[in-house]
């Protein structure tokens, strides 16, 4: 089973895309602001794993730390836990919110609401989640429009005629 996590800083500024396939680490798309907040946990997770509490059992509750590799099944799990230990947002969602979210970086808002907006869209029913889509596609498609350079109108010059 595939899985995405959209990653959010505390402010809600947006870091990046966690994919995995059945826990195990797909790939990871980070923007220059996450590798800014994130980069050198990245790197100990490539060497060592993903550090997390792990319960032992015994007379007396214990936690260790433990390092989950990114090919283990437990991988997606234990990152979505390091983020909330980290104080970072990771919002655990489906491909097609993680496709509209795509649409929603485009509309011109504070982080703060975008993030609002994201997570209203993943708690909605199907028919307002059908509306909120089509809302958002809809904004989208305006602001991409606003973007694109407008064309020159032709303007043609006639040339003085020669008198004879």
């Amino acid at each position: 089973m595939k899985s995405v996590a959209l990653l959010f800083d505390p402010g809600f500024d947006f870091l990046g895309e966690l994919l995995a396939h059945d826990g195990v680490f797909g790939c990871a798309v980070i923007s220059s602001h996450g590798t800014e907040c994130l980069g050198d946990s990245l790197d100990e997770w490539q060497v060592r794993g993903v550090s997390c509490n792990k319960n032992v059992d015994g007379s007396e509750p214990t936690a260790i730390r433990e390092f989950v590799r990114l090919r283990d099944p437990g991988f997606y799990s234990a990152a979505l836990n390091w983020f909330a230990e980290n104080n970072f947002c990771a919002v655990d969602t489906d491909q097609e919110t993680a496709d509209i979210w795509q649409n929603i970086q485009m509309l011109p808002f504070e982080p703060n609401v975008k993030h609002a907006i994201l997570m209203s869209v993943k708690s909605a029913n199907a028919k307002d989640r059908a509306a909120w889509i089509r809302a958002i596609g809809e904004s989208a498609n305006l602001v991409r429009n606003e973007m694109r350079p407008t064309p020159k109108k032709a303007v043609s010059k006639k040339r003085p005629s020669k008198k004879k």
